[in-house]
This record gives C-alpha cells, structure tokens and sequence, in this order.
C-alpha cells in the first residue's frame, strides 16, 4: 500500500487502498502560511481502458498518536 508522509511536521502519514492508485504530498506555501495537500494519483491509461462508472479509493489518514482516519473518494470516469 503506497503511503506518503507529511512535509509540515504534524506528522500525518497518508495511504490510499487502491493498489492501481498511487498518493503525494505536496507542500503549498503563501508565504507565510505552509500547507500539505494530498494528491491521488491515477495511472496512465486508467481513464481510457476502464468502463463508464466510478471507483471508490479509500485513504487512510494516520496522526502522530496512532489515530487513523478514513476518507473516502469517488472517481467518476466516462459518461455517466
């Protein structure tokens, strides 16, 4: 399972459920503010050879302390 850890330092690790997918942070700053941002992301050749439908990812966020949150996200490809 790929997994990414966090730039900021609040020592999030992130890891998506689907083996096809893969996950990166990247590191936003304003200048004065820096944030982590999650990026899934899908293979080459994903959105031309799959059927018309979504596909549900999961993503695991865990903390520092152990914690371990799941989000979920809906790819919708195709014509639907």
């Amino acid at each position: 399972m790929p997994i990414a850890t966090d730039l900021d330092g609040d020592n999030l690790q992130y890891s998506v459920t689907n083996p096809d997918f893969n996950v990166r942070i990247i590191q936003v700053s304003d200048g004065t503010v820096t944030e982590d941002y999650l990026e899934v992301i899908v293979p080459a050749g994903f959105w031309t050879s799959a059927q018309n439908g979504w596909s549900r990812t999961e993503v695991a966020v865990t903390d520092g302390k152990g914690r371990t949150d799941v989000q979920f996200f809906d790819i919708v490809y195709g014509d639907v």
